[in-house]
This record gives C-alpha cells, structure tokens and sequence, in this order.
C-alpha cells in the first residue's frame, strides 16, 4: 500500500452508504463486518457503534486466504445480538483503502457525529414509549367498543403509567387538572388525547416518527 503505514492509521471514520445489515429504523445497533478480499490480498472491517459512529479499518494487508464476508450485530434496544450474513460487500478495493486512510479527517466528521449521537440518544428515550404504544393499539383492536368506561378507564391508566415510570408525567399535570367535561367518557377521553398530544409532540421535536400515536387516536 505505498508508503502508508496501517499502524499508524488503523481506523478511520467511514460515512457512505454501505448497508450490511436490514434494520429497524427505531432500534440502536453495533454492527461489525469483517470481510476478506483474496484478490485484494487484505481483510477490511465496517464496524457502527450505537449506529453514529461508523468506521473502516484495516486487519491485514498481507493475507493469502479465501475471500470470506461475515458480520455480528447487537440490537440494543431488545438486547438481541447474533452473527449475520451481510446483504452486502464492503465496497472498497486496496486502492480505496489507501486514499480513504491517506485523505482521512475526522473533523470532516464531527458535526455529523454530533447530530448521529443525538438522534441516537433520542431513538433510544423514545423506544419504551413506542413498545408501550405498539402494546397499547393491540390491546384497543381487540376491544368491540372502545369508549365504554372500563376501556376509557383501561388506556388511560397504560398511559399514567407510562408518563409516570418515565418522569414525564409532571409536564402534563395542569392540563389534566383543567379538563371540566361534564360526562365521565369525555373526560376520559380528553385526558388520554392530552397524554397523546404530548408524546407526539416530544416525538416531534427528537425528530422520531409518530404513526403509531395517529393510529391509536384513530382507533379510540
């Protein structure tokens, strides 16, 4: 590889578009690929930690086996991991590894790592809330009538529940003080469309998207 010493330089930030794993877009993976290239007589890692920090790295740049492409993957969200065939290469040849390492700044990087890890961040607070909502929209399928008291009463303690085990329940509080329905459906029904509008809106500003909150309120 010329005059490039891969001790020096083993790893660099890798942003492309290289997919070698179909996910879910709401979940958090740490993926590691790692891919031998006979003809390119080297073995190439991609490995994504939390799915923000992306990097290319060689192993070895002398090797002289078969050419072989495995992966291993951790869903941290459900804490699912396991090994993986890749739906794709890593798309780089002896070449491109060199002028990938040789124009390498990690400060070309850094506002877009910035704002991965907090996307990430925000996807991984977030998460819990939409396992309970997913939960929820089952448990209203379910139901012949939905506005009945014991459902009305049903879905509204799932979400206290929630707002309270998650400490977010405090944001919503005077609203609920200041509903004054006159009928005890509506009033039911007024507090859990507030705790809706909330989590859509605090799925809004992480930038997560909320389907989930308009199908539920579609079904109620």
């Amino acid at each position: 590889m010329g005059n490039l010493q891969i001790e020096d330089y083993p790893i660099c930030p890798w942003y492309t578009d290289y997919e070698p794993l179909s996910r879910d877009e709401e979940k958090i993976y740490n993926i590691i690929v790692v891919e031998g290239k006979s003809e390119e007589k080297m073995v190439m890692a991609y490995f994504e930690g939390y799915g923000c920090l992306k990097t290319f790295m060689i192993i070895d740049r002398d090797y002289n086996g078969e050419s072989f492409c495995d992966g291993y993957y951790q869903d941290l969200m459900e804490n699912i991991y396991d090994f993986f065939d890749p739906i794709s290469k890593i798309p780089l040849i002896r070449n491109e590894a060199k002028d990938l390492f040789n124009n390498c700044d990690g400060n070309e990087f850094y506002e877009k790592i910035i704002k991965d890890t907090r996307h990430a961040g925000d996807k991984a607070r977030i998460y819990p809330f939409k396992v309970t909502l997913r939960n929820l929209k089952e448990q209203i399928s379910s139901m012949e009538n939905t506005r009945t008291i014991n459902n009305l009463n049903y879905n509204l303690d799932n979400l206290t529940k929630v707002f309270q085990k998650y400490g977010i329940d405090a944001f919503i509080r005077k609203q609920l003080e200041m509903v004054t329905e006159i009928y005890q459906e509506d009033i039911l029904l007024e507090k859990i469309f507030i705790h809706l509008s909330y989590l859509m809106e605090y799925f809004k500003k992480a930038g997560v998207k909320f389907k989930i909150i308009e199908e539920i309120v579609k079904k109620i």
